[in-house]
């Protein structure tokens, strides 16, 4: 019987840790970008809605290499998402590319943009491809079962403005 009491006093130390525990992850799962679907009166919806109906969709293209592009920590995403309400990609300084990931890098002959990207779920693939006349397309590959398009803006080193964006997600179930 001793010990059964020794056990239990133990184990209510840690409920308190636990509790602590639990609010901290929902709270890092709050500010992941790739949970928001909206930012102010700007969804995520609207955004695929806006580039994912376009005709244009091509098998053709020259692939953007991934070392050319970037994804936004989960800090700079309402930042991001407010900066695109209006446009679809936004040219960038160098100073300002880097105060949304740290990790960029401008590659020569290049300029970097801020452009709209969308996502399921946050594992997967960015497949991004350029088509004549300077239309970009952003395709996200996502793994699991959400399908609901959510945020996920990404910083691109290009040659040239985008003249148009089409933007598609995939899910695997």
């Amino acid at each position: 019987m001793r010990k059964w009491g020794h056990m239990l006093k133990n184990s209510i130390k840690f409920i308190p840790l636990l509790f602590l525990y639990s609010c901290a992850s929902t709270s890092v799962v709050k500010d992941n970008p790739n949970v928001y679907e909206s930012v102010g009166e700007t969804t995520a919806l609207s955004w695929f809605k806006e580039h994912s109906d376009n005709p244009k969709w091509s098998v053709e293209g020259k692939e953007i290499a991934k070392e050319l592009y970037y994804e936004l920590g989960p800090n700079k995403l309402a930042f991001a998402v407010r900066a695109l309400n209006k446009i679809p990609f936004k040219k960038l300084t160098f100073k300002e590319a880097k105060s949304f990931n740290n990790h960029f890098e401008i590659k020569p002959n290049k300029q970097p943009y801020l452009v709209r990207g969308l996502v399921a779920n946050s594992t997967g693939e960015y497949r991004l491809k350029l088509q004549k006349g300077n239309i970009l397309e952003i395709h996200h590959e996502s793994l699991g079962g959400n399908s609901t398009p959510r945020f996920s803006p990404l910083i691109i080193n290009l040659s040239n403005e985008p003249k148009e964006l089409i933007l598609g997600v995939s899910t695997a179930i």
